[in-house]
């Protein structure tokens, strides 16, 4: 990624390109789908930057144990902010909190932001239409400080699983992501500080869908079957029936 200002305004210009090899021309880049953030690495300490305000030995390993990094998601993706009601704790005001996404089935830390004296925790320049895991990194363990967000496009929704109203919970085969192979086994997983088992399932002979009973509402979930590579991605379920990927 090249940046540069122009001369006549002083205003900064994107330059993104790919270089197609195939017919050797110059490619624009366009994200497909939405990221958890985008950063770009500068050659200036930044002064927002988390390793400005913790030792980096208490900061989660990866991008944001970097000085040089600065929030440019809204250079790329529809963003907003939101607020999350963190779980009772005894870690007091202004402890980070970080914001995770799910990745190869794992919460990877990817924003953060602090505490605040009402137990509640803003992120903002976030990229809507992701899910969102508050998390604080504790002994070197990252450890689940509220329920799960879905920042959508038209709202937030605390995904808190409801263990008393329960439904049954109808997956469909999706052409280019989901079709179900006879004999397999496919387990459903809803979060509730952790990944629990809602149900297993063994799919039929040309069966092009699955059923699943006693899911908890308003539960992130996630279908993993038996030869997953880890892409699977998480999904709620609409009062329709309908699915909503994240």
């Amino acid at each position: 990624m090249l940046n540069f200002t122009e001369k006549e305004d002083g205003k900064k210009t994107r330059f993104d390109v790919l270089f197609n090899y195939a017919n050797m021309s110059i490619d624009s880049f366009q994200l497909m789908r939405e990221p958890g953030k985008v950063f770009r690495q500068t050659f200036s300490v930044q002064p927002s930057a988390l390793p400005n305000r913790l030792d980096t030995g208490n900061i989660p390993h990866g991008v944001l144990q970097s000085r040089y990094i600065k929030d440019v998601t809204d250079e790329y993706w529809q963003t907003g902010s939101f607020s999350a009601t963190l779980k009772p704790s005894m870690l007091p005001s202004g402890s980070i909190v970080y914001a995770c996404v799910l990745n190869y089935q794992r919460w990877q830390p990817i924003w953060w932001s602090a505490k605040t004296n009402t137990n509640k925790v803003t992120y903002t320049n976030m990229c809507k239409g992701v899910v969102y895991l508050p998390q604080y990194y504790t002994n070197h363990h990252l450890v689940p400080a509220a329920y799960p967000v879905a920042f959508g496009y038209k709202g937030m929704k605390e995904l808190k699983p409801d263990n008393i109203h329960k439904s049954t919970v109808e997956i469909k085969e999706q052409e280019h992501y989901l079709l179900f192979q006879t004999g397999k086994k496919y387990q459903l997983y809803y979060w509730d500080n952790n990944w629990k088992l809602a149900g297993i399932k063994t799919a039929a002979e040309k069966a092009t869908s699955l059923s699943f009973e006693n899911v908890p509402k308003n539960a992130l979930l996630i279908l993993v079957p038996e030869y997953s590579k880890g892409k699977d991605r998480p999904f709620v379920m609409q009062e329709d029936g309908s699915r909503e990927w994240f």
